[in-house]
């Protein structure tokens, strides 16, 4: 009787799990992370964009062409960087208007200055 108590109880947790994630990108992404939570369930590695991640990434692919993929201000300025493919695509706007990150970079600048060392870019 205990163990078929265990075995129930087991397995109510894990349905409740299993709902929970369907529940949860449901509210944090609406229908389009309810379906990829299904799609990754099923197996598939493809995931739906939202129309705001679209958009971003839009705008960071016209950003890099107008600058001819240079960074155009900050500490590297005059820099050439290709966004690789594998990278988070989200944030390539402000590494190439030269704030991504910036706390970092000021950060590096300042111990480079007090090391008295070169940048190695």
């Amino acid at each position: 009787m205990m163990n078929k108590l265990k075995k129930s109880s087991l397995w109510t947790t894990k349905k409740k799990s299993f709902l929970s994630k369907f529940r949860f990108n449901y509210k944090k992404h609406g229908p389009i992370g309810l379906i990829n939570v299904f799609l990754g369930k099923v197996g598939f590695k493809y995931r739906i964009v939202s129309e705001l991640n679209r958009v971003i990434i839009w705008h960071g692919k016209n950003i890099a062409k107008m600058c001819n993929n240079i960074i155009i201000s900050g500490f590297y300025k005059g820099v050439k960087i290709e966004i690789n493919k594998n990278w988070n695509t989200l944030d390539a706007a402000s590494k190439y208007l030269g704030v991504y990150e910036l706390e970092v970079q000021e950060c590096i600048i300042n111990l480079q200055k007090k090391k008295n060392l070169k940048k190695n870019i």
